[in-house]
C-alpha cells in the first residue's frame, strides 16, 4: 500500500527540524511548517513558503558559511556528494542560535531532487562553549597550582637543609644516650627531601601530564622503616606504641610502586596511632602472597570506623571530629594505591580496631 502524500506532508510538518524539497535545479518545490515559522520569525522579505525560489540564489551572499552551504548543495544536486553537512551560527537581535545543514539526494521517475533540513544545535553548542571556558578555567587554576608547589616544594628543601645542617651541629654536642634523637630528626628531613621529589611526579600523575614512574620497591624495607618511624616518634610524644608483625616481613617480595610507597604505610601506621584511644595503641602489620599481588594488612585495636563511614573515609579533607589532621592523609594513600594499580579498603579488626587492606602488584628482581 503506497503512503498518501498528505500523509507524508502533515507528518513532516509535525517536526521541529526545519525541512525543504528542492528539484535538480536547486527550485524549492515545498517546505514544511517549521521552515516557514522560521523565515516569518526572521523577517523574510518573500513568501514565507519560499516555493518557486531557486535555494542556491537564497544562499548566494557574501559569507563564508553561505559560500560554503552554496557550494555543498550545488555538488548534491549535481551528483557529485551523497550528502552535505555544515554547522553554522544563525544569530539575531535577541538570541544566538547555532544550525545544522543537511543535504542529500534522491531521485524518483528518473528525475533528480534533494531534501534539505536544517537541525536546531545551539543547545549542543552552548553546551560545549561551556565546556571548553570550564576547562580553560581549570587549567588556568592548575597551572596556578603547580606553581605555587614548585614554590612550597623549593622553600621546604631549603628550610630542611637548615635543619640538617643545625642537626649536625647538635650531632657533636649531644651526649651518646641521645643521639638517636638526633637521628630521628636526620632521618625525617631526609625523608622530607624524597618526598618534595616524589610530590612533584605525583603531582603530574594526577593532572595528566605524565604516565605513573614504577619500578620494583622493597615492600618489607618500606615496612620496617615506617614501623621504626611511628615507633620513635611516637615515643617521644610519650605513647608506648607497639608494632608486630614486623619480626615476619619478606625481604625478598617488590611491588610495582615509586619513592611515595612509604607515604602510603607510613599515613596508615600513623593514622592507627593519632586516632587511638586505648592507653598503649597497639598495631599488627601482616603480609600475605598470593600469585603476582601481595596483600599488607595495618590492624589497630583504635575505636573502629563505622560501616556507614568506610567509602567515604578516603575523600579528600574527609576527617573525624577529633582528628589532628589535615584529612589528607588517606585521600593521599588512596590516590598512590591507585596509581600502584592496587586496591585499598577497610574491615573491622576481630578483637575491636580497625584494619587497612593494601593489595598491590608484585614484580620480579628483572622488571623493566
Amino acid at each position: 500500500m503506497s503512503l498518501d502524500p498528505s500523509l507524508t506532508r502533515k507528518a513532516l510538518n509535525t517536526l521541529s527540524v526545519n525541512i525543504a524539497v528542492l528539484d535538480g535545479e536547486g527550485t524549492i518545490l515545498w517546505t514544511n511548517r517549521a521552515w516557514q515559522q522560521f523565515a516569518v520569525e526572521g523577517g523574510s522579505s518573500t513568501a514565507p513558503d519560499m516555493v518557486g525560489l531557486n535555494y542556491l540564489d537564497v544562499v548566494d551572499v557574501d559569507d563564508e558559511d553561505a559560500t560554503s552551504a552554496r557550494e555543498g548543495l550545488a555538488g548534491v544536486l549535481t551528483g557529485e556528494g551523497e550528502e552535505f553537512t555544515l554547522e553554522y551560527p544563525c544569530h539575531s537581535p535577541d538570541r544566538k542560535q547555532w544550525f545544522l545543514m543537511w543535504a542529500a539526494p534522491f531521485e524518483v521517475d528518473g528525475e533528480s531532487y534533494a531534501t534539505v533540513a536544517h537541525f536546531d544545535v545551539t543547545d549542543r553548542v552552548l553546551a560545549e562553549q561551556d565546556i571548553a571556558e570550564y576547562a580553560a578555567e581549570a587549567s588556568e587554576q592548575r597551572d596556578q597550582l603547580a606553581l605555587l608547589n614548585q614554590l612550597v616544594r623549593h622553600d621546604i628543601r631549603n628550610d630542611i637543609q637548615l635543619v640538617m645542617s643545625h642537626a649536625e651541629l647538635l650531632r657533636a654536642a649531644v651526649p651518646e644516650d641521645d643521639q638517636h634523637h638526633v637521628e630521628a630528626v636526620v632521618e625525617q628531613a631526609e625523608h622530607i627531601v624524597e618526598l618534595t621529589r616524589a610530590v612533584r611526579e605525583l603531582e603530574a600523575v594526577i593532572t595528566g601530564d605524565e604516565e605513573p614512574s614504577l619500578s620494583p620497591v622493597n615492600l618489607g624495607a618500606v615496612l620496617q622503616t615506617e614501623a621504626d618511624k611511628v615507633r620513635s616518634a611516637h615515643r617521644v610524644d610519650g605513647r608506648d606504641v607497639v608494632v608486630t608483625g614486623t619480626d615476619d616481613l619478606p625481604s625478598d617480595t617488590r611491588v610495582a610502586a615509586n619513592e611515595m610507597l612509604s607515604s602510603v604505610f607510613g599515613n596508615l601506621l600513623s593514622n592507627a596511632v593519632i586516632h587511638n584511644d586505648s592507653d598503649q595503641p597497639r598495631i599488627e602489620v601482616g603480609v600475605e602472597r598470593g600469585d603476582g599481588w601481595v596483600e599488607v594488612t595495618v590492624a589497630d585495636n583504635g575505636p573502629g570506623i563505622p560501616e556507614s563511614d568506610r567509602e567515604t573515609v578516603f575523600g579528600r579533607g574527609e576527617m573525624g571530629a577529633d582528628s589532628q589532621g589535615t584529612g589528607l592523609g588517606l585521600y593521599l594513600v588512596d590516590r598512590l594505591v591507585e596509581l600502584y594499580g592496587g586496591e585499598v579498603w577497610i574491615s573491622d579488626h576481630d578483637s575491636g580496631g580497625t584494619v587497612f587492606h593494601v593489595k598491590l602488584r608484585t614484580l620480579e628482581d628483572d622488571w623493566q
